[in-house]
């Protein structure tokens, strides 16, 4: 999934993170995307910036990953791969059981 990143700052956010992270068009933004399960899913953007931030959303998808879909929690502000890889961490245990 890699190779589909249009950006090459969403291609190494993507290397950096390994599978499951896929690029998933989100308000006409490539982001990098994971899905949890059947309940939620985590956005990230600012990918294709180099020197933005990144932010994170936890989105409850429970009614629908489009318009359905609500954000239960976010982190902005991430500067640097180690720490967008340790709220992903967080997220991931605290959202995946």
């Amino acid at each position: 999934m890699i190779k589909l990143a249009t950006s090459k700052n969403l291609r190494a956010v993507l290397e950096y993170l390994g599978e499951p992270y896929t690029v998933k068009v989100i308000d006409l933004e490539d982001c990098a995307y994971r899905r949890l399960n059947d309940k939620y899913d985590i956005e990230i953007s600012g990918c294709n910036r180099k020197t933005k931030p990144f932010h994170v959303y936890v989105w409850n998808i429970q009614n629908g990953d489009g318009i359905g879909a609500q954000i239960i929690e976010r982190s902005g502000a991430i500067k640097g791969l180690p720490a967008l890889k340790t709220v992903l961490d967080e997220y991931v245990q605290k959202y995946s059981g």
